[in-house]
């Protein structure tokens, strides 16, 4: 899956590093959002992922920070790094990215890592894989509303 991760990353980042400044600005269907500030979230994650990867107490520190304000702080977030010039998300995007998938590539099959989402004990899971690294989150849906340091299970083909 980290392979299909990181292909998956190289052909979207194909497809933006072409844009002309006008193309970093194209509304998408995601309300108030551009491309800009889709690749500035993408990079935000990948920033927070590579947390979880290198430092579970910086993590949850930022968890925390974030705690009944998600949805607030990653428009917020997304838009700060949006503002900057078209080159910045995407630099940032590219070496956080290769980072996180350095870092990902030394954690042994089967560890659990923090991430948001709901309490361990809850009884449902999910599988959250949309350009992020693959992770299995235990819990109910309802529960992922609010940050929360959830276990999750890092697995990779064998």
């Amino acid at each position: 899956m980290l392979a299909g991760l990181v292909a998956e990353a190289g052909d979207l980042d194909a497809i933006v590093s072409g844009f002309a400044e006008a193309g970093w600005a194209t509304v998408t269907p995601a309300p108030a959002w551009t491309i800009a500030h889709h690749i500035a979230h993408l990079a935000w994650t990948d920033d927070i992922a590579l947390l979880v990867a290198t430092d579970h107490a910086s993590f949850r520190a930022e968890v925390g920070s974030l705690v009944g304000h998600l949805g607030d702080a990653v428009d917020r977030l997304a838009r700060e790094r949006a503002e900057q010039p078209p080159t910045s998300p995407l630099v940032g995007w590219r070496e956080g990215r290769a980072a996180l998938a350095d870092a990902l590539t030394s954690i042994p099959d089967g560890t659990r890592l923090p991430w948001f989402g709901c309490s361990p004990a809850a009884t449902s899971t999910s599988v959250v894989s949309t350009a992020r690294p693959p992770v299995l989150i235990v819990g109910r849906t309802e529960d992922a509303v609010q940050p929360r340091p959830a276990e999750v299970l890092l697995t990779r083909p064998r």
